[in-house]
Formats: structure tokens, C-alpha cells, sequence
């Protein structure tokens, strides 16, 4: 449990220091990293499942600078600005809340699968049950303020 615990929450807890005393990159360096951290991600996420180098790719070493590029776009470019533009960011960003909510509850059933089917089985139920309930509380609200 413990060995989970250094490769799982340890990184974060050292990026978050890291974030707060270093310069972010500006918003375009962040989008071309985060994009090539990405590609860097799906490339050791391809060869790990080809080669059959471990039995799942929920750690992988191009995950956390991914992460970190995320993180300090999201920083430079905070949601709240967006979502007084565009009214879809508010239901996205409703949305993903609803699933990280959601997803501890809808993964119970599916434990007794393989990890790689839990997390996939996990990740579509959570994705369909939230877009559901956003839509369904968000019509009811309509409702109510419409005179």
C-alpha cells in the first residue's frame, strides 16, 4: 500500500510545490507541451500494452509531465473567463464534477473485473450517468425561472 501511495500521490503533492515556485510557461508553451506530452503518453501507453510489459498502464512515466502541462495551462487560463464566453464550459466543468462524484459509486459494480475493464467500464458509466444528471437539473432549473 505504501509503495502505491509514493508512485500515486507523492509526484502530485511535489508538482503542486513545484507549480507554486517556479514561472509557468505562458498558455501557447503549454498547449504545445501539453500536446507533445500527450502523444509522448498514448506512445508509452501503445508499447507498455503491445510488448506486454505490465499487466496496466495506470502509471506511466509521461503521465506526470502531462499532468503538469495541464495543470499550468489551466492555471494561465481559468475557467471563468471562458465560461462567461461560452455557455457549454459551464456544463462541461458541471459535468466533470458530477464524475468525479459519481465515479467512486459507479466503479463498485465492476470491481470484480479486470483493472484495465474496470476503468473503462468505470469511465463510461460515470461519463453517461453525469451528462444525464447535468442535463436533467439543468432543465429543471430552466423551468423554474421561466415566468
Amino acid at each position: 500500500m505504501y509503495g502505491r501511495a509514493l508512485v500515486h500521490i507523492l509526484p502530485f503533492f511535489c508538482m503542486g510545490f513545484l507549480l507554486a515556485k517556479i514561472k509557468l510557461p505562458s498558455t501557447k508553451k503549454s498547449v504545445i507541451f501539453m500536446i507533445l506530452s500527450f502523444i509522448a503518453f498514448l506512445g508509452e501507453v501503445l508499447i507498455v500494452t503491445k510488448f506486454d510489459l505490465k499487466k496496466d498502464v495506470a502509471i506511466c512515466l509521461s503521465f506526470y509531465p502531462l499532468i503538469f502541462f495541464i495543470i499550468s495551462f489551466a492555471i494561465n487560463f481559468p475557467l471563468s473567463e471562458l465560461s462567461e464566453k461560452i455557455p457549454a464550459v459551464k456544463y462541461c466543468s458541471d459535468i466533470s464534477s458530477q464524475i468525479y462524484f459519481s465515479h467512486t459509486l459507479l466503479r463498485i459494480p465492476f470491481m470484480n473485473l479486470t483493472y484495465s475493464l474496470t476503468f473503462v467500464l468505470t469511465a463510461i458509466s460515470s461519463i453517461v450517468f453525469s451528462v444525464f444528471y447535468v442535463f436533467i437539473k439543468r432543465k429543471r432549473y430552466e423551468k423554474r425561472i421561466k415566468p
